[in-house]
């Protein structure tokens, strides 16, 4: 029925000739996509010069995409620009912002600000892949919880501002969302963060932090189905569950320091399991390029947005990066998957939320007898 839909709606572009300036939506591996009517066509090209934000004028026809996947479907792209030509209209202001930075420091801070790719970015990009480290580069809740509390605690200290520094921190957080044009990863890292937020103020944490997020998911799934072939959708919800529920899992464990350990290990594995579906190699270090680059990537990041205004800073600190990098990148060892099993890479997940959720019904069940009993002998002492 949806299908029926999806074509009876789209048929109402094909045909058309484009002739207009238009706004980069994303941009990909082969081409990129630009919104008409609020429909996503895509516009394929091997030229690399374009960046998500520029102001382009294209011409074409709209003709319907043949072939569709589960990239195209993800991203909601079923028509596509034919024989287009193309032209730059204007590059994206914010990209343009960072031009008088050396190369290094313009790849760095449009991945970590803007999470734009630019030209330039393709072989760090690769390296980083390799290395297992691209997550660190793609705007997440990780990025954002750091924003968040490095905002808020910087309002909280100001006298007279001090009792609406969460407001103001989720007002910066919303600029920022729209700067980074609603990104899956982005838009969900804000959300569950103001939901976690208003769960713990007003609901007195009535709710979970892992119910949340399958709410949320929930809704994600509910506004746009093909969302669950995103791979940045499939990363952010997974890591995210795996974290919270290893999280609720060892809260058992007395040293926190051995319980983020554990929470490492399994969102490695994780992140590793997914990572095969689509690169038929993993790095035999990556976990420990991980727990190196963890504390770099923190320190990367609040120089990126405290001080990327200071050039001469921002040029130095991103070549000693990537230098950083490529002392990794030597060190690194690949080794080839030849088989892609995705049925087991999905019931290894699916065995790990069971699991999570046995756990916590025999602590539930475990406290409630301990309860009882002492409530028994109590009594019993009583009378």
């Amino acid at each position: 029925m949806s299908k029926e839909i999806t074509n009876l709606w789209i048929s109402n572009f094909v045909g058309q000739n484009l002739n207009g300036n238009y706004v980069i939506e994303n941009t990909f591996k082969n081409g990129f996509v630009f919104k008409y009517n609020n429909v996503n066509i895509y516009t394929f090209t091997e030229n690399k010069i374009y960046s998500r934000g520029d102001l382009v004028s294209l011409q074409g026809i709209i003709k319907k995409l043949e072939n569709s996947n589960s990239f195209y479907k993800s991203n909601n792209i079923y028509l596509v620009l034919q024989k287009p030509v193309i032209e730059i209209v204007e590059k994206n202001l914010l990209v343009q912002k960072f031009d008088n930075y050396n190369l290094n420091a313009k790849i760095f801070l449009n991945l970590i600000l803007l999470s734009t790719k630019i030209s330039s970015s393709k072989e760090i990009l690769k390296t980083l892949q390799n290395l297992n480290l691209s997550h660190f580069f793609v705007v997440s809740g990780f990025h954002f919880a750091i924003l968040f509390l490095t905002i808020n605690l910087i309002i909280s200290k100001i006298k007279y501002i001090s009792k609406f520094s969460i407001f103001i921190s989720f007002i910066i957080l919303f600029c920022y969302l729209i700067l980074l044009k609603f990104q899956i990863s982005a838009f969900r890292a804000f959300i569950f963060l103001a939901l976690v937020c208003f769960n713990k103020k007003y609901l007195n944490s009535k709710f979970k932090n892992v119910d949340i997020l399958a709410f949320l998911a929930y809704c994600f799934i509910l506004f746009n189905p093909c969302i669950i072939y995103n791979l940045s959708f499939i990363f952010s919800f997974t890591l995210s569950t795996i974290i919270l529920l290893s999280n609720n899992i060892f809260k058992f464990v007395k040293r926190k320091w051995l319980t983020q350990i554990f929470i490492v290990i399994l969102a490695f594995i994780s992140s590793q399991l997914i990572s095969i579906t689509i690169n038929s190699t993993i790095s035999i270090f990556g976990f420990l390029y991980q727990m190196i680059f963890t504390p770099i990537f923190y320190l990367s990041y609040l120089i990126s947005i405290i001080f990327f205004w200071q050039i001469d800073m921002c040029n130095a600190y991103f070549n000693f990066l990537n230098e950083i990098i490529i002392f990794l990148d030597k060190t690194n060892y690949l080794v080839e998957i030849k088989k892609q099993a995705y049925g087991l890479i999905f019931a290894l997940h699916l065995m790990f939320i069971f699991l999570s959720i046995i756990i916590e019904q025999k602590r539930i069940y475990t406290n409630f007898v301990i309860k009882n009993h002492f409530l028994k002998y109590h009594q019993m002492f009583v009378h």
